[in-house]
Parts: C-alpha cells; sequence; structure tokens
C-alpha cells in the first residue's frame, strides 16, 4: 500500500479561514468586555474623585466657621473688658483714653468679624453650588453606567439639598430680623 499525500484541497483551506474567524470574533469579544470593565473603573474612579472634592469644600466651610465662632467670641471678650474698664475701676488712665482704644479695637473685631463673614458665606455658596453641580454629574454618569435607579436617588439628594439651603436662608434672614 502507498501511503497517501496530505489532501491540501481548498476544503481544508476553508477550515483554516473558519478557526480564524472563530478566534478574531473571540478576541473581539473579549476586547469589548475589557473595555467595559475599563468603564466601569473610570466611573468610580470619577465618582471617588467627586466625593473627595465635596469632603474638601465641607472642611474649608467647617474651618472657615471655627474661625467665624473665634472671633465672635473674642469680640465678647473685649466687650467684656471694655465694659470693665469703662467702669471706672482702673483710675489710672483716663477713662477717654480707654474708651478710645477699646473703641478703637471694637471696631478693628467687628470689621474682621464682617471681612470673615462675607467670606464664609461666599465658600458657603461656592460650597453649594458645587456640590449640587457634583451630585447632577454622579447622577449622570450613573445614567449612563446603566444604572437609573442610583441616578434617580442622586437627582433626589440634589433637590433635597436645594430644599435644605432655601429653608437655611429662610432661617438666616429670620434671625437677622
Amino acid at each position: 500500500m502507498k501511503l497517501k499525500k496530505p489532501d491540501r484541497s481548498v476544503s481544508n483551506m476553508d477550515v483554516l479561514k473558519d478557526i480564524r474567524g472563530l478566534l478574531s470574533v473571540t478576541r473581539e469579544r473579549e476586547d469589548a468586555t475589557a473595555d467595559g470593565v475599563r468603564g466601569e473603573s473610570g466611573l468610580e474612579a470619577e465618582t471617588a474623585r467627586l466625593e473627595a472634592q465635596i469632603r474638601g469644600y465641607k472642611e474649608l466651610v467647617q474651618k472657615q466657621q471655627e474661625e467665624l465662632h473665634r472671633v465672635e467670641s473674642e469680640k465678647e471678650e473685649f466687650a467684656a473688658r471694655l465694659k470693665v474698664l469703662g467702669s471706672g475701676k482702673d483710675k489710672l488712665i483716663s477713662p477717654a483714653s480707654k474708651s478710645a482704644a477699646l473703641g478703637e479695637e471694637a471696631a478693628q473685631l467687628e470689621a474682621r468679624i464682617a471681612e470673615l463673614s462675607s467670606a464664609l458665606s461666599q465658600v458657603d455658596d461656592l460650597l453649594k453650588l458645587r456640590t449640587q453641580d457634583l451630585l447632577k454629574r454622579i447622577a449622570r454618569l450613573f445614567q449612563e453606567a446603566g444604572q437609573s435607579d442610583v441616578a434617580i436617588e442622586f437627582r433626589k439628594g440634589a433637590g433635597e439639598l436645594e430644599d435644605v439651603e432655601n429653608f437655611a436662608h429662610f432661617l438666616r434672614v429670620l434671625l437677622e430680623q
């Protein structure tokens, strides 16, 4: 018997083409899956970055509020000293010079308080706008990722935040009157 030569016909070439086609389709699916995973991790990274920004703004506002409280307590302290000095217990320095010096200190403190209040209000307004913007961006990211339920919750949170801000503004105006 003779050994047959390998059959290199057209049908064997078709099989090779089919195998190559299957391999390319498998690679495309793997690439698409990898892109989807990268998109989700990018969304998580963006969310984490935005949350870090929110925390930074909150810390800044808290520091400004602490500084304002400190200045207000100093003002009260100086006002108490002014009363004590104004009562005439210390006769060595003329009451007019003491009163003028303390009045000047009180005026400086008032100016400092006004400056800090203005800065705090600007930071607070910026924080509110930035927070609302970040919540909307986070909601949009979740919407794009196909997580509509989470996006709706973030939108609700943004609306509730705006309601709380309006109420706080109302209370501030009421307390100023």
